[in-house]
């Protein structure tokens, strides 16, 4: 695009005001053109171009060649401070913005007015619609709507809870029933065990009276003292005895 430079007539120490464009990353045509001529001019040995363009784009943003700078050496390329003079070849001179297209920047400007009205008739519609759905659901038919398809919902909900309840309350009796009948007879079967365990009981000591019964015969009582003394006599016993390594008892006959 050939672009209409504005004509301007300098004077000896005037700066002339242009015409700036509103944004400095705007016009990508004359971007790309003046990069393409920066290209050309500095880097003819590459093959093609994007290729070329996107590796000197990579080794420039890389880490590969940036040179940091070290804390023991001084820089190597030093910069002006704000109380140096203006080089001797720029003395005199004039910094002009860049010329900029009339036509194109009214296009430019043109264009973002329709962008920016159509984009704020869109947000408009969408809020539109959102306040009226939002209206409908709190206010409107939705919401008379709603609250009864809530009501219809909550009955059968509750109707749903009384069925569940009253088949819990079924379940639980029964529960109730066959835990107090096992509790029953497990009351009745011990009461039986223990009435079995005390017969027991009472036979045994019945035995055991009736054994010491018997053996209380052979007590030696004041009644037969005498008796016993006279058969201790005639009939002697000798428990002075030794047993051997066979465990054999060897008794004496005398005592």
């Amino acid at each position: 695009m050939m672009m209409d430079r504005i004509p301007i007539k300098l004077e000896s120490q005037t700066r002339i005001p242009l015409i700036t464009p509103p944004m400095r990353k705007g016009f990508p045509a004359m971007r790309r053109s003046l990069t393409l001529r920066r290209f050309r001019r500095g880097s003819r040995d590459l093959a093609s171009f994007p290729l070329g363009f996107n590796m000197l784009r990579y080794f420039r943003h890389s880490h590969i060649l940036q040179v940091k700078p070290t804390p023991c050496l001084p820089q190597l390329r030093g910069r002006k401070s704000r109380t140096d003079p203006p080089a001797k070849s720029k003395a005199l001179r004039i910094k002009y913005p860049p010329p900029v297209c009339v036509e194109e920047l009214l296009n430019v400007k043109q264009r973002y007015h329709q962008y920016r009205t159509i984009l704020a008739a869109v947000r408009a519609e969408c809020k539109e619609e959102v306040l009226r759905t939002r209206y409908e659901d709190q206010v409107g038919s939705l919401a008379e709507q709603r609250h009864r398809q809530e009501s219809e919902e909550h009955k059968a909900l509750m109707d749903w809870n009384r069925e569940q309840n009253r088949i819990a309350l079924h379940r639980r009796l029964e529960r109730l029933k066959q835990e107090g009948e096992a509790a029953r007879l497990q009351h009745e079967l011990s009461v039986q065990q223990r009435q079995v365990a005390m017969q027991e009981f009472i036979q045994k000591k019945k035995q055991e009276i009736d054994e010491l019964q018997e053996i209380s015969k052979t007590f030696i009582t004041a009644d037969n003292l005498s008796e016993r003394i006279e058969a201790a006599l005639d009939n002697p016993r000798n428990y002075n005895f030794c047993i051997d390594r066979d465990g054999r008892t060897l008794s004496a006959r005398e005592p």
